[in-house]
This record gives C-alpha cells, sequence and structure tokens, in this order.
C-alpha cells in the first residue's frame, strides 16, 4: 500500500508513523497552501523511499531512517519547509536533505555506522543544532557544511562542497 499527505492535510503524529513503499508526503509548496506533517512526541519511521517533496515537517520527535538496503535513498525535497528540533537517526541507507536549514532547526542529526547523510543544501552546525555519529557526511557540490572544531563525529566527511570548521562551542 501507499500513504500519502497532499494539499491542505495537516497530520499530527504523537504516536508512531511507519510510512510503507511508495508513500509521499507533497503539496504546492511554501507559497501557497501545503501539507503540514507535525512529528509532535511520536516516532517517524521511514523505511523506504518515502519523498518529502513541499510542505512543511516538523519534527519535534524522533525520525529513524533505516532503509532496506545500503544503497537505498530517500530525499527531504528543497522546497520542504522542514523544522528540526528533535531527533533525526539515520541508521541505514542515504538521506539526502535538500531542504534548507529553517532558523528553529536546534535539533539532533545522528548518522549511525551503516547511514549516509548527504547535504544537498547548506547547514550550520556551529551554535545550534548538534551534528554526531560514526557514519557518513557528504557535502554536495555548491554546499557549505560549518561545524564546530570539537564536534562529535567520528565518521567520514566527504567534501565535494565547502566544509568550515568554526572554533569550539563555548
Amino acid at each position: 500500500g501507499s500513504f500519502a499527505v497532499d494539499n491542505l492535510v495537516t497530520l499530527n503524529n504523537n504516536g508512531t508513523l511507519s510510512l510503507p513503499n511508495g508513500s509521499a508526503i507533497a503539496g504546492p509548496g511554501t507559497d501557497g497552501p501545503h501539507s503540514y506533517v507535525h512529528n509532535v512526541t511520536g516516532l517517524l519511521r521511514l523505511t523506504d523511499a518515502h519523498p518529502f517533496l513541499a510542505g512543511t515537517l516538523q519534527t519535534d520527535g524522533y525520525v529513524q531512517v533505516s532503509l532496506p538496503t545500503a544503497g537505498a535513498s530517500t530525499t527531504l525535497g528543497s522546497a520542504l519547509d522542514f523544522k528540526h528540533t528533535g531527533t533525526l537517526d539515520v541508521r541505514q541507507g542515504t538521506l539526502v536533505l535538500a531542504a534548507a536549514q529553517d532558523a528553529a532547526t536546534t535539533g539532533l542529526f545522528q548518522v549511525d555506522a551503516a547511514g549516509i547523510l548527504e547535504f544537498a543544501a547548506s547547514y550550520d552546525f556551529s551554535s545550534v543544532p548538534t551534528l554526531t555519529g560514526s557514519g557518513t557526511v557528504i557535502v554536495d557540490p555548491g554546499v557549505t557544511l560549518t561545524v564546530p572544531e570539537d564536534v562529535n563525529f567520528t565518521g567520514t566527511i566527504e567534501v565535494n562542497g565547502t566544509l568550515v570548521v568554526d572554533p569550539p562551542r563555548n
């Protein structure tokens, strides 16, 4: 089966939401009416390719990306308003983060050993949010990733864009 949130739908998750293969969160975009998914205190589990293309995704709870194979990927699209204050855990597969960093983004980005977090939009981790883990981070061409010198990330960072290392956090 599949699941779609489209147009003027609001979905608030306080439990567990596991999206089946072929699901999509989409809408006309941020310039007009759009879908709103709010992972309030619950678990949003992405276990297959579930593109979040447009609308708003607010994650105050826990988002787990655990794709079926290491080569699988899913995308948070560039027309998505991504407000992240919870925990985003990339366990296996690739999460392509094309959604621009929102000013409200203060959450934890965890990349486990079998996970890949690919930045297709610039992000600044110099004050908040936090990047941690032992997986792989990819910085795409034309993208800037800023991290503090004392970042707690022990994995691999593949830089095809720009990596800025700031002084440690106070």
